[in-house]
């Protein structure tokens, strides 16, 4: 009962799984994988050189689900756009097009930013944004960030991203869960 999605950042992953899914996942593919009711896996990096990626676990919006599986290259982005690479927000007002569907009210997107280049992103009311700066140096609302950072964004609204140098990020939006 797992949305996971992996984000390949240099090298080569080979997967294999209890649905029959074998292969590689290169530098700017995504895979995705809901577990639901159950699958079994190996990830391997069976390559000389060493392997970065991201691989995000998040709950699903239903419980026991069939499994599914999907991957697709994303290594040819627009510059200075935080692009959605999967998605369970079917209604948002944000263009999903070309997402990788997932069974969970999140979205994860990948972003490409220039030395220079902005971003904007607004964050719906009771949601955070999760960004993990792979590589280069950003300002996000004032705050600088460099190479393997974090921000954990709350309770804000507006979200400027400036590029100081050339960077290149992951971010989440996903639910923010009120306390009772």
């Amino acid at each position: 009962n797992m949305e996971i999605v992996t984000i390949v950042h240099e090298g080569k992953l080979t997967h294999q799984d209890s649905m029959g899914n074998t292969g590689a996942i290169s530098k700017g593919e995504v895979q995705y994988m809901s577990a639901g009711t159950g699958v079994t896996h190996a990830e391997v990096n069976q390559e000389k050189e060493p392997i970065h990626l991201y691989q995000i676990w998040i709950m699903p919006d239903e419980q026991n689900q069939t499994p599914q599986y999907a991957q697709k290259d994303f290594s040819n982005l627009p510059k200075n756009t935080l692009v959605p690479v999967a998605s369970g927000q079917a209604n948002s007002e944000q263009d999903l097009n070309g997402a990788i569907p997932i069974r969970t009210n999140s979205t994860i997107y990948k972003a490409n930013i220039e030395s220079g280049g902005t971003v904007r992103y607004t964050l719906g009311h009771d949601r955070g944004l999760f960004i993990y700066l792979q590589s280069g140096q950003v300002e996000i609302n004032g705050v600088e960030f460099s190479k393997e950072d974090q921000a954990r964004i709350m309770d804000e609204t507006d979200i400027v991203i400036k590029g100081l140098e050339t960077a290149e990020l992951v971010a989440i939006d996903v639910p923010m869960k009120l306390p009772i």
